[in-house]
């Protein structure tokens, strides 16, 4: 374990020996998430190792999915001000991030056959079977894949 301080780019060190973990309250964090906007700095969490892959992952799914409502709030509103401009920053001292870009670096390598028309329209007519079914408006990137490429109307 190093002892110097590691700054990642939002200027806060990534392992701080004597902060106490949010998830846990244990004395040594290896990692921060931070949500902030254009002003400031709005929330920010450390972890110690143990919590830090499964702290990482509620947070960013937490964030992402506040940020897809606003966004989809606001392109459902006429005449909406422009959103505030947000963001989140994880940084750790763990590989966790490292492998999780590798497996998307992977994933880009790997060749892939586009699915066929009829296959589209099948999905697409299943998401639209489905939306009844489902909690809350139907989401503006899913309206947009059945108009594309859900079956013509007759």
């Amino acid at each position: 374990m190093a002892s110097s301080a590691c700054l990642g780019p939002s200027g806060f060190p990534r392992r701080e020996p004597t902060a106490l973990c949010a998830a846990c309250g244990a004395r040594g964090t290896v990692g921060h998430a931070t949500r902030f906007t254009e002003d400031a700095v709005s929330e920010i969490h450390r972890f110690c190792a143990p919590c830090w892959p499964e702290q990482y992952a509620r947070l960013r799914a937490r964030w992402e999915e506040e940020d897809r409502v606003e966004a989809e709030a606001w392109l459902r509103t006429p005449d909406a001000p422009t959103l505030p401009s947000r963001g989140a920053t994880f940084e750790a001292e763990t590989w966790h991030i490292t492998l999780e870009e590798l497996r998307e670096i992977r994933r880009a390598l790997q060749p892939t056959t586009p699915p066929s028309p009829a296959d589209l329209a099948h999905y697409a007519a299943r998401l639209s079977a489905r939306a009844v079914e489902l909690e809350g408006p139907v989401p503006v990137a899913v309206e947009a894949f059945i108009q594309e490429y859900g079956a013509p109307a007759s």
